[in-house]
């Protein structure tokens, strides 16, 4: 009786001693991000074609939205830091959005298109702000 006891402890012990190897190199990330209350798709674009910018931004939101404004600015990287270069202000009376700009440039440089979005409903609101990708020119 001892004996099997004694083997059974064992046996347990060489099996939760085997290391399982697991490996995350495949593994698609997965993106979490909170569900906002009023704003349901936001995209922010930026394209450089020889000097000139275009800039714009695309806003969806829930239909309880009547309003939505967005700032769009456009920033050149200076050393580590975003400076402004140009800013533009759109407000519309609707739950949709899309509006663009184009700007020349004068200078060489990383830009890119921040995009601050406040969307309401009634005397409630929302604020979001994205960017786009870094472009080079």
């Amino acid at each position: 009786m001892f004996k099997k006891l004694i083997c059974s402890v064992l046996s347990v012990v060489l099996i939760m001693s085997v290391g399982v190897t697991v490996s995350a190199e495949n593994a698609t990330p997965i993106s979490v991000q909170p569900r906002l209350t009023y704003i349901m798709n936001c995209e922010s674009d930026l394209t450089i074609s020889g000097s000139q910018a275009k800039y714009s931004c695309d806003v969806s939101s829930y239909p309880e939205v009547t309003k939505i404004v967005v700032e769009m600015e456009l920033q050149k990287k200076i050393i580590a830091w975003w400076s402004e270069v140009e800013t533009t202000t759109v407000t519309v009376w609707d739950n949709t959005l899309y509006h663009q700009e184009s700007c020349s440039l004068t200078s060489s440089g990383k830009y890119r298109n921040k995009v601050t979005i406040t969307a309401y409903s009634g005397s409630a609101s929302e604020e979001l702000t994205i960017t786009s990708a870094e472009k080079t020119y």
